[in-house]
């Protein structure tokens, strides 16, 4: 947010410039509180520059969570995959272990 940094309020425009959005999707999100603004005398909104870098941040975790379950997810078959065909292989082994056993004794 590189100029307006300093400013704890922000007009409409600016903030839908910022996070990619239309005018009317910041008023939007106001009304139903996503974003946090005020009103001033003349009756003009303002938005909390700290409820923009809220939302960023919230955003940017939800974003890293699905990314992060999706992984784990591909990976997590991948795994299994492969832990299925370690048993496999140890019983594999072990049974024949078993009869190699047997006709030894």
């Amino acid at each position: 947010m590189e100029g307006i940094t300093d400013r704890a309020l922000l007009l409409v425009r600016e903030a839908a410039d910022f996070l990619s959005v239309s005018r009317w999707a910041i008023y939007r999100w106001v009304e139903e509180g996503r974003l946090r603004g005020t009103k001033i005398w003349w009756g003009s909104l303002r938005i909390f520059h700290e409820s923009i870098a809220g939302l960023v941040r919230n955003k940017q975790v939800a974003i890293l969570c699905v990314v992060m379950n999706n992984v784990l997810r591909r990976r997590g078959s991948e795994l299994l995959a492969q832990y299925k065909r370690i048993m496999d292989h140890e019983l594999n082994l072990s049974s024949r272990m078993c009869r190699l056993a047997c006709c030894v004794l």
